[in-house]
């Protein structure tokens, strides 16, 4: 029974992962061109044995804010009048939304900016039936002999 060799075991030369890639290899027959001699360097521009390291960027672009929901929140508050606390809660929540933004609170931002739009939705739901009922009402005949 025949024992296999480990992976890490020296089995006489360099395994293809210990071996430096080919750009990094001097070969035997160049010369290395002295610093200003003018030639150019085998290390793209670089000195000869120097290793530059690859640097890899991660571009990261942040994520976009969330909407604050403060000119619909406006837009509740001032046009349906009958019920306009909805539009002065979703106000508040607006202007939170605001501040989290700028304190960098994206999570906080977020949350904020949810509560607005549903403030908004209540109040312009509330705020409309209100007003089709008031013109449904008036334009009813009314019924006085």
């Amino acid at each position: 029974m025949t024992q296999s060799q480990d992976p890490g075991e020296d089995w006489g030369g360099p395994t293809p992962w210990q071996q430096p890639p080919q750009h990094l290899q001097q070969s035997s027959h160049q010369e290395p061109h002295p610093v200003g001699s003018g030639q150019p360097s085998r290390a793209g521009g670089h000195p000869p044995g120097i290793q530059w390291p690859q640097q890899q960027v991660w571009l990261h672009t942040p994520p976009e804010p969330p909407p604050t929901y403060l000119v619909q929140a406006v837009l509740v508050t001032v046009l349906c009048i009958f019920f306009p606390f909805a539009g002065v809660i979703a106000l508040v929540f607006a202007a939170q939304t605001s501040q989290k933004i700028a304190a960098g609170d994206l999570p906080g931002a977020q949350k904020a900016s949810r509560r607005a739009r549903l403030w908004v939705i209540i109040g312009l739901v509330l705020g409309c039936s209100i007003w089709l009922l008031y013109a449904i009402g008036t334009a009813l005949p009314s019924s006085t002999s």
